[in-house]
């Protein structure tokens, strides 16, 4: 897949949301994958909570590409 392809869904608490904007800047790492952050920006906010959890999806864009970043793999997401 190219970077184009990969998106990033995070997971947001409810009481974290307020802090978190479309366009937001968000630095996104792999763990263990010995590379630097990438960066990248909000840009989905779900209007509602995923149904039994008080979360809500956050989509990210990737400002570049990022070797480690695949399909399916665990990152850290830091919002800024």
């Amino acid at each position: 897949a190219n970077d184009a392809d990969v998106r990033i869904e995070a997971a947001v608490h409810q009481s974290d949301l307020m802090h978190i904007a479309d366009g937001d800047a968000v630095l996104v790492t792999v763990p263990n994958a010995g590379q630097g952050a990438i960066a990248a920006k909000v840009s989905r906010i779900a209007p509602a909570a995923d149904e039994g959890a008080r979360v809500f999806p956050v989509r990210l864009s990737l400002m570049g590409p990022h070797p480690a970043l695949r399909p399916g793999t665990a990152v850290d997401v830091e919002f800024f």
